[in-house]
């Protein structure tokens, strides 16, 4: 899928699409996750294999989406955590200060203090990039993060 399709996906799937660089001072309204006090709606979803490589920037932190791949090896204490979508695994992890990489099996999020070596499979994952965007946001941004 080249940029222009994935620009179009994300906008029929009702996602922000922006340049993480860039940063509004207008809050969009289409949060994956809300801010504090805020009303809860519908939100948009994250799926796999068709948004692998997009950057998804939750609560501060970017990760990138890495489809049908886990990092061996890292995971933090008391795992996995249990959520119903990749965009609830990514908020999981965005909360967990020592979490830098998680691989979603089923429901089972399992967080990941390190990134070991990638082992290509049947889940889907996504890995920290950095942790500088705004917090309490979540953006994705179509392309491939390298």
């Amino acid at each position: 899928m080249n940029t222009f399709q994935q620009l179009i996906a994300a906008t029929l799937l009702g996602l922000v699409v922006a340049n993480p660089m860039a940063r509004s001072a207008a809050a969009p309204s289409n949060l994956l996750f809300p801010r504090q006090g805020e009303a809860e709606g519908p939100r948009p979803t994250i799926s796999c294999p068709s948004m692998n490589g997009t950057l998804v920037i939750s609560s501060g932190k970017s990760f990138v989406v890495e489809c049908g791949m886990d990092h061996a090896g890292g995971d933090l204490p008391n795992q996995p955590v249990y959520v119903s979508s990749l965009a609830q695994c990514i908020g999981k992890c965005a909360l967990e200060s020592a979490c830098v990489d998680f691989t979603l099996s089923g429901a089972a999020c399992y967080m990941k203090g390190s990134v070991g070596p990638t082992v290509y499979g049947e889940v889907n994952g996504a890995r920290l990039v950095n942790d500088q965007g705004a917090a309490g946001e979540v953006y994705l941004t179509c392309g491939t993060v390298v």
